[in-house]
């Protein structure tokens, strides 16, 4: 009985090391999934913005400046915003795990909003 209780020692310490590595992917992949989501809502709210400040009767330029301004600073140094009219339309980048990281695709969000003009 001794003899096999030794031959199983360190056997947990195994099965940790070997399921910290699991534990961590599925960190990454949910950390991602929030990256996106963040990033889905964002867009919205700028488009939003942007297509509010078109509205009431704003320049082009003011209103993607507000909409570029709503954005925080990680999503906002890359992304695009168009204003025609009372349209807005927003392209943001996904980051890469952490914000401001630059991935080699570019994947992105592209969001659109529409409010009537009030003057």
């Amino acid at each position: 009985m001794v003899a096999r209780l030794r031959a199983e020692s360190g056997q947990s310490t195994v099965e940790f090391g070997g399921m910290v590595v699991w534990v961590l992917i599925a960190g990454l992949f949910a950390w991602q999934a929030a990256l996106i989501g963040w990033t889905a809502v964002s867009a919205t709210n700028a488009a939003r913005t942007a297509a509010r400040m078109a509205s009431r009767g704003e320049s082009n330029s003011q209103a993607q400046d507000a909409g570029k301004r709503s954005l925080t600073l990680g999503l906002g140094q890359d992304a695009s915003v168009s204003v025609q009219n009372d349209r807005a339309v927003v392209h943001v980048p996904i980051p890469v795990l952490f914000p401001g990281w630059k991935p080699a695709l570019n994947v992105g969000i592209t969001e659109t909003a529409w409010m009537p003009y009030t003057g």
